[in-house]
């Protein structure tokens, strides 16, 4: 199975969230009956349209989520941290917005 019946055929086995627009370009890019090799960008619009996705609103999703939370709390648990900032300027995560930190304990086997 290639990619695009996996993700973006009308009958995928895992659809992706793409309309239908997006999914014509694609389609129209990697036809056979176009007698064209699909070239490194085919997917490039369906790429750019799931980024956007989920920068806008899974992310945001998750950051609001339970599990997001009970994770962040039990970093804080820890006592060796390493932190990264995210910039979260377009989702409105408890606290407001912009940047904010994500701890991470770390031990000498990993990243718990």
């Amino acid at each position: 199975m290639n990619i695009y019946q996996q993700y973006l055929a009308p009958n995928a086995v895992e659809p992706i969230n793409i309309d239908s627009r997006i999914a014509d370009l694609v389609r129209r890019h990697i036809d056979d009956e176009l007698n064209t090799t699909p070239n490194r960008y085919c997917f490039e619009a369906a790429e750019e349209h799931i980024f956007h996705l989920m920068k806008s609103d899974s992310y945001c999703r998750f950051l609001r989520s339970d599990v997001y939370r009970e994770l962040f709390r039990g970093g804080k648990k820890k006592s060796k941290k390493q932190r990264s900032v995210i910039n979260t300027s377009t989702c409105s995560a408890p606290g407001g917005g912009g940047a904010i930190q994500i701890a991470a304990s770390v031990n000498f086997t990993g990243i718990e």
